[in-house]
């Protein structure tokens, strides 16, 4: 399918789900908030209209009438789950059509999120918007490395979706790098102006392409000639994904930022900012005790402004992260959301319960990559005093390698830690397609047991 056509399905879908979305894909380009003041004022008032309806129409929040925004009650997923329609509006049924998201339950069943046409809208202007800092328009051929259904009912249905919406989906399930030359065929044959997926897959490709200067394309087009960009997404990505995607696919890497919850949150720009959609959300940065963090990392609370069948205030998403209002070389006033490190589960709980993320490892296998070709791929899996590394090895990945891993594992910890080593040949991707690169099974997460307690 052209682009054209691809364009002209996303404007009627949208029109007949009764979404304004190109409308406001329009206002958000055309009228960008001028400073970081302007996007103050624009969400306090947004704030006090979505209070005021939540107060009067959702049965959760009317006991919190007089109560200031910042003494609203942290919502999370388990409460959401306990409420039920205690958190949807009486008067969901005079918003329009409705759209139920489901978001992924790895570990329990799966929550619900009811949102509005005006709130879908909002938030698929808002990506589409950032979508353009990377050169990508709606109806642009799309490569996407994605989850593939299990069902064939569900297979076909997405068949013909990802045919109506101009897209190819390649499965980030079942593959090898033996897949990757047939990947890469398919690929020139489709022609894609970007792709979209899980960076862990396409760091594997990215860094195959490396290993060949065979098979890196004409110079000056890479080895696809048609791509523009790739987005990023659902998993973190590290400095060294990106330069593995960059380097193997000769084209730039914008990441996104978001979770099911509440849609897309942050998206990066020219330069590498990963800018929040403050005309949708309002992102706090909280400590562990639920204060509010001027500085420094803490929890990411979000507040989606514009849902009113089902609004979300003060919503804790389990990520951390820091927010810089620093300004950005590309010029937009929208804050900058930094060293985002991933679901509270994502964590390692060390001495004193000092939390280290995925990007503390990175930094670690970093190192060990610069001795050479060491590690394609690695996860990290606590157990109590117990580090387990998962490494699938490079082609110089010997036993000083490990020795290595090892001492700088010590070089943090002490002796707190008793490291562990397994060979893999790949890694295994939990059932949404992800890669975990750290995993906690023991010690319990006492941040996680406090927002649990009844």
């Amino acid at each position: 399918m052209n682009r054209t056509l691809a364009t002209l399905v996303y404007r009627t879908a949208a029109l007949l789900r009764g979404e304004k979305t190109f409308a406001y894909l329009r206002d958000y380009e055309r009228n960008p908030f001028r400073d970081l003041g302007a996007v103050q004022v624009w969400q306090e008032a947004e704030i006090a209209a979505l209070l005021e309806y939540a107060c009067e129409h959702v049965p959760f929040y009317r006991e919190f009438r007089e109560t200031p925004f910042a003494q609203f009650p942290l919502i999370d997923k388990k409460m959401l789950k306990a409420g039920g329609n205690s958190f949807l509006s009486e008067q969901r049924e005079t918003l329009g059509r409705l759209t139920t998201k489901v978001t992924s339950g790895s570990t329990s069943e799966p929550l619900k999120i009811v949102k509005d046409a005006g709130s879908m809208a909002r938030e698929q202007a808002a990506t589409y918007r950032s979508y353009g800092w990377a050169g990508v328009r709606p109806g642009d051929a799309q490569a996407r490395f994605w989850g593939v259904p299990l069902k064939a009912k569900d297979a076909r249905k997405n068949a013909v979706r990802d045919a109506l919406l101009n897209r190819k989906r390649y499965s980030a399930f079942n593959y090898t790098p033996a897949s990757f030359p047939g990947y890469m065929d398919a690929l020139r044959a489709q022609g894609p102006d970007y792709i979209y997926g899980y960076p862990s897959i396409l760091a594997e490709i990215g860094h195959w392409l490396r290993q060949d200067p065979a098979r890196a394309g004409s110079p000056g087009k890479g080895p696809v000639p048609t791509l523009r960009a790739i987005i990023t997404t659902a998993e973190i990505l590290t400095p060294t994904m990106r330069e593995a995607i960059e380097q193997g696919f000769a084209t730039r890497v914008f990441d996104e930022y978001g979770c099911a919850e509440v849609g897309s949150i942050a998206h990066d720009c020219e330069h590498g900012s990963l800018h929040v959609n403050s005309e949708n959300l309002l992102v706090e940065i909280l400590t562990d005790e639920g204060e509010i963090r001027s500085e420094g990392t803490g929890r990411l609370v979000l507040t989606e402004l514009h849902n009113r069948a089902q609004p979300l205030i003060r919503y804790d998403s389990g990520d951390y992260g820091e927010l810089s209002f620093a300004p950005c070389a590309c010029g937009r006033a929208l804050p900058v959301l930094e060293n985002v490190h991933g679901r509270a589960y994502d964590t390692v709980i060390g001495p004193e319960g000092r939390r280290y993320n995925a990007a503390f490892f990175s930094y670690i296998f970093k190192e060990v990559q610069l001795r050479g070709e060491m590690v394609r791929q690695f996860q990290v899996i606590q157990n109590d005093r117990e580090i387990t590394f998962r490494i699938v090895r490079g082609a110089d990945y010997d036993s000083s390698s490990e020795a290595l891993l090892a001492r700088l594992l010590a070089d943090e910890f002490g002796d707190y830690f008793e490291p562990r080593f397994e060979y893999p040949d790949s890694i295994e991707r939990e059932s949404s397609g992800k890669l975990r690169q750290l995993k906690r099974v023991s010690p319990p997460d006492p941040v996680s047991q406090v927002l649990d307690s009844p």
